[in-house]
């Protein structure tokens, strides 16, 4: 779990390397993999919407930019972090309405249809929009950062099913896959760090109506928790606070 929770977060590092890319100055590789390593896992864990994430790429990122450039280079990544999830809730509605699986959750379907509209739309907007904000901004970039998006919230999805198997469960795990992504919109959308008690709640009533007992399901989500949030954040290979050049 320690090994494929370090592995899931790796994909975040997509986002630190599409920063730079908005911004003046030259970063090191080895620089932007240790600063994205404590972004992301201080952005999982206390988030705030996305704020934290933000505040904290702009001190590794922006001692080379003046503030405009910094907001700017920052504001359109974040545009892109929750692609991944928008594609995943298209995704969970095919398997509910077109095969079938998951239609337990049904009665969620309108949280996975507005998570759904995400992409499209900001994706439309991107590049109909004329303003300068998105003169930089190519189809190649957002190509990536999508793609960033969708392996890191797939990764999450893939350790999430990962922590079950390897506790024995014995349930469907293609039908927790539209609940997961419900519980994750909720949480993104009520902006509490982590998602926390927004995406507890929903999965302990998900994972119930696929078999799981209530208990099983308390310890699933906390060894989630526990590796994919908690221990990432004090991983350190290397000493992180050293001046780049």
């Amino acid at each position: 779990m320690l090994i494929f929770g370090f592995i899931a977060i790796l994909p975040m590092m997509i986002y630190d390397f599409s920063i730079i890319k908005f911004l003046p100055g030259k970063f090191k590789k080895s620089y932007v993999v240790k600063s994205g390593w404590v972004v992301n896992t201080f952005t999982n864990l206390l988030g705030f919407g996305g704020l934290l994430g933000a505040s904290l790429r702009a001190h590794f990122y922006g001692r080379n930019a003046t503030r405009k450039q910094v907001v700017y280079a920052i504001s359109k990544v974040a545009l892109f972090l929750i692609s991944g999830l928008s594609i995943l809730s298209l995704v969970s509605l095919i398997l509910m309405f077109g095969f079938g699986i998951g239609n337990q959750f049904i009665r969620y379907w309108y949280w996975l249809a507005g998570g759904a509209l995400y992409f499209p739309v900001m994706f439309l907007f991107t590049r109909l929009n004329h303003s300068s904000f998105f003169d930089d901004l190519k189809v190649k970039d957002e190509t990536i950062m999508t793609s960033g998006s969708i392996l890191e919230w797939g990764s999450a999805l893939g350790f999430f099913l990962l922590v079950g198997y390897m506790m024995g469960i014995n349930a469907n795990f293609a039908a927790i896959i539209p609940i997961f992504v419900v519980a994750n919109v909720a949480g993104v959308v009520s902006m509490i760090p982590g998602g926390l008690g927004s995406f507890d709640v929903f999965m302990i009533l998900g994972l119930g109506m696929v078999g799981v007992g209530k208990s099983d399901a308390i310890v699933w989500i906390l060894l989630y928790r526990l590796f994919y949030l908690f221990i990432t954040i004090f991983i350190r290979s290397w000493p992180f606070y050293s001046r780049y050049r």
